[in-house]
């Protein structure tokens, strides 16, 4: 149901019947037949209250690209939607302890927005970022270099995934497919080294069939052996991708400091 402020109601309903899928026989039922869940509960602090307390809790860095995928265009409020929804999954994982936070905008060619190392996510502090008058507004010293754009990705990904930075247990990049019109020189990206760290990159379409390659930051991360790319439609290929996500992460092996100089 559906209410406005001026008490107008909208309302519809429907009968549904959940079964366990296959293999998931044995799952405990956290609700009674025919009970509800209430939502008394204030939405900031979802993130705390479903998040475990696992022995080993992962420290994961996110970078969030909230980057139009149009020259000249702005982020349209369902995209965004679909960005912010796939980072509170990743909030809500309990696997993951801490997050830092980094995001940033390719063609405002600026990091619009960064959090340290916390147990939690302010949803608060980047819905008024995302929304900022200022987001969408670019340099105009910057239109006069036509390599701009290819100078911020380079300084960016060498800056958040370069040997020198400090090393989490994952680094997990989410954004809409952005495509520059320069690519990345990969030589440059290698020569900086890597983080010791598996590298994510959740690359969400809205339109798969349409835009079926990769975008810039994809292309620019096959620069680094241990990147791996997921491409994003639907709620299912976020689930697939955090199932394997976790599943490397778990696996990776304890990162050591290399004695070569960069």
């Amino acid at each position: 149901m559906i209410r406005d402020a001026n008490e107008r109601v909208c309302s519809s309903r429907w009968d549904l019947e959940a079964k366990p899928g296959r293999g998931e026989g044995d799952l405990p039922f956290t609700l009674e037949p025919n009970s509800i869940s209430g939502g008394e509960d204030d939405a900031a602090d979802y993130e705390s209250l479903t998040r475990g307390d696992p022995v080993h809790p992962l420290y994961v860095k996110i970078l969030l690209n909230l980057s139009p995928p149009k020259a000249g265009g702005i982020l349209r409020t369902a995209d965004a939607g679909a960005l912010l929804s796939i980072l509170s999954g990743l909030a809500r994982e309990p696997n993951i302890g801490r997050v830092s936070l980094v995001a940033f905008n390719l063609r405002g060619q600026k990091i619009v927005y960064q959090q340290e190392e916390d147990n939690k996510i302010d949803f608060s502090a980047l819905t008024n970022v995302l929304w900022s008058p200022a987001g969408p507004t670019i340099d105009y010293r910057l239109l006069q270099d036509r390599l701009s754009e290819t100078h911020f990705v380079t300084k960016l990904l060498t800056d958040q995934l370069g040997a020198r930075t400090q090393s989490p247990d994952a680094i997990i990049i989410v954004g809409l497919k952005v495509t520059l019109d320069q690519k990345v020189p990969l030589e440059s990206l290698r020569a900086r080294g890597v983080a010791m760290c598996p590298i994510f990159y959740l690359n969400y379409s809205p339109n798969p069939v349409d835009e079926p390659w990769a975008d810039t930051i994809g292309s620019a991360l096959k620069a680094y052996k241990q990147a791996k790319s997921y491409n994003i439609h639907l709620p299912h290929d976020l689930g697939v991708a955090m199932k394997e996500m976790l599943s490397r992460i778990v696996k990776a092996p304890t990162p050591t400091v290399s004695s070569a100089a960069f």
